[in-house]
């Protein structure tokens, strides 16, 4: 059974900051028109040396261009086609009934995710959505991903590039569908990079370890988001208590 599906634009997260940056990109910046991200600029590393260096004579001059490539973490594959679960649906009908009524068309590609790493075609092939993934395990390793279940793709006209959702599972718990239109995530490798970061922060902060589900609005003391209550020791909740206080009381999740 499907649960509200979390939406989310484009947004920088990061693994490193994980508490902070995720309170900031869920809290703060959750917006339908897509944000004007700055791409990383060069970086140059040095290795100490012993070895005296000849000062040259001409100053040397660097062109620095916004470029980025994905580089996945080693030593674990980024597919595996034998890989399977039973545990979920991944027919069209089910992958493409949390992304409304305009994307159910548009979905070509869907994926199993088995620990962290991405399973059995269910619905067709596109490189594009391999794509994607690429990027997300650059920026997260298969423990990370561990609460993500299945991968799809769509190509529908909007500029929406990607969102979450949160499933049931059998056992009653929680797992996640990550979705991505395909024609948005054509355009810009940056902003794909830094969509799927965001996106993301979703999973790792709608785990029940961290939103309780069970809560009523009414009796929730930390911040209700819209689908649940963050526990009291949850990344969001300590971010709430370091920075916002009762700032947090002028947000709405339903409409902001």
């Amino acid at each position: 059974m499907h649960q509200p599906s979390l939406r989310a634009p484009r947004a920088l997260a990061s693994l490193v900051a994980v508490a902070g940056l995720a309170a900031m990109l869920l809290l703060g910046a959750c917006s339908e028109e897509a944000a004007d991200d700055t791409g990383p600029v060069g970086v140059t590393s040095a290795t100490p040396t012993s070895e005296a260096t000849d000062t040259p004579t001409e100053v040397a001059t660097e062109t620095v261009t916004q470029t980025a490539t994905a580089t996945p973490v080693k030593d674990a594959p980024l597919y595996d086609e034998s890989l399977t679960r039973d545990d979920v649906d991944c027919s069209l009908d089910f992958i493409s009934s949390g992304g409304g009524e305009d994307f159910v068309d548009g979905f070509t590609s869907g994926h199993f995710v088995v620990h962290g790493v991405l399973g059995q075609t269910c619905i067709g092939d596109d490189d594009r959505l391999l794509r994607a993934w690429q990027w997300l395990r650059t920026v997260a390793s298969p423990e990370d991903l561990e609460p993500l279940i299945l991968l799809a793709g769509f190509d529908a006209p909007s500029d929406l590039l990607a969102y979450v959702e949160a499933l049931s599972t059998p056992d009653g718990g929680v797992a996640f569908q990550m979705t991505v239109n395909l024609g948005e995530a054509e355009r810009d490798d940056i902003e794909l990079a830094l969509t799927m970061a965001h996106e993301l922060t979703h999973v790792f902060t709608g785990v029940d370890s961290q939103l309780d589900r069970g809560v009523d609005e009414s009796q929730c003391t930390t911040y209700f988001e819209g689908e649940g209550c963050y526990t009291d020791d949850s990344y969001i909740a300590r971010w709430i208590d370091a920075f916002w206080g009762d700032w947090i009381d002028d947000i709405d999740p339903q409409h902001s």
